[in-house]
């Protein structure tokens, strides 16, 4: 069923854009400092904890930095304005699919050819309902990827009446077959766009592309899902952040996935 109301993007996501907005603009310029977390609190009619959210999203993605007994200086001017947590697990799919909406522009039956069934790990003849998506962020003017999407027949029915989705097209499948996703195989890797992508995606043909594939399973080894994200080359960047430590415990490291 097609939501009609948009999903409300998590306040610190909100007051991270505003700032690095600000960054990026000149309006905060390098070398500047920030107001306390206190001052931006009231401004913005927010929780301290939320500005501090907003502020480690910064300093992470290396914009500022925290001077004791000066606050928060702004180190760089950013990148990429649009960014969220890294995607690490089920939880965080969870949230960035929260963030976006799903387009869908075609859907037609197929039976896997030798190709596809390599690139699937499928048998040959198996069939499938393909599905070609687009993948949005209201705030940005262009799409953020192109989703290509496996479905067994018996669940494609959630793809009927609706070209807009909300929600990841998996919880839908769950909801109403009754089944769960325990396990998700991810595979991450270089392309090149195809003339079909890059018309879709307003990119070039040709262009360098980071292809995520992930296969969804239920507690059974049954396949519920294969996805197929292709994000162009200026539209995604993950990083890392990891710290030495010596002795036997480390702290994690630190992870941003940038939508530019």
């Amino acid at each position: 069923m097609m939501r009609t109301k948009k999903t409300r993007i998590p306040l610190y996501v909100q007051l991270a854009q505003k700032l690095t907005e600000n960054i990026e603009t000149g309006v905060t310029p390098v070398g500047s400092i920030l107001p306390t977390e206190e001052t931006l609190a009231v401004n913005h009619e927010m929780s301290r904890h939320t500005v501090r959210q907003a502020l480690r999203e910064l300093r992470e993605n290396g914009l500022i930095v925290s001077r004791a007994r000066i606050g928060s200086v702004v180190k760089a001017r950013p990148i990429g304005s649009y960014f969220l947590n890294g995607i690490n697990s089920i939880k965080d799919l969870l949230q960035f699919v929260d963030l976006t909406e799903m387009h869908l522009k075609h859907t037609k039956k197929i039976t896997a050819d030798e190709s596809l069934a390599k690139e699937l790990r499928c048998p040959v003849q198996t069939p499938w309902v393909e599905a070609e998506i687009l993948r949005t962020v209201p705030e940005l003017p262009i799409p953020l990827s192109y989703l290509q999407l496996y479905l067994p027949p018996k669940f494609s029915h959630v793809l009927i009446g609706s070209k807009v989705f909300f929600k990841p097209i998996y919880s839908m499948i769950e909801a109403t077959h009754r089944v769960t996703i325990t396990e998700v195989f991810q595979e991450i890797m270089a392309i090149n766009l195809s003339k079909r992508q890059a018309q879709l995606l307003q990119a070039s043909t040709g262009q360098a592309a980071l292809k995520i594939r992930r296969t969804y399973y239920d507690k059974t080894g049954m396949v519920i899902q294969i996805s197929h994200s292709i994000y162009p080359s200026d539209r995604f960047t993950q990083s890392s952040r990891f710290k030495a430590y010596q002795g036997e415990h480390s702290p994690p490291e630190t992870t941003t996935t940038h939508m530019r």
